[in-house]
C-alpha cells in the first residue's frame, strides 16, 4: 500500500544486524535504542510509553498566555 510507511515510527533499535539494516532500508528513526535483543516487543512496548508520556507533556504544557507571560 503505497503511503503506509509515512505513519510509521519504530518503536526500537535492537541490537541484532538485521533489525538495524531494515529500519536503515525503511529510513525510520528509532524512538529508543536500548541496545535489547529481545524479540517479544519489549522496546516497542516501552516506546509506547515514551510516547504517551510525550503526549501528555504536550497537552498539559501551559502557554505564554496562559502562564501570564504575554
Amino acid at each position: 500500500m503505497p503511503g503506509a510507511l509515512e505513519h510509521a515510527q519504530a518503536g526500537h533499535q535492537s541490537a541484532e544486524a538485521a533489525h538495524l539494516r531494515m529500519i536503515a532500508h525503511l529510513e525510520l528513526d528509532p524512538i529508543l535504542s536500548l541496545g535489547m535483543r529481545l524479540g517479544e516487543g519489549t522496546g516497542g512496548t516501552l516506546a509506547v510509553a515514551v510516547v504517551r508520556a510525550a503526549c501528555e507533556c504536550l497537552s498539559g504544557m501551559a502557554t505564554f498566555a496562559e502562564a501570564g507571560f504575554a
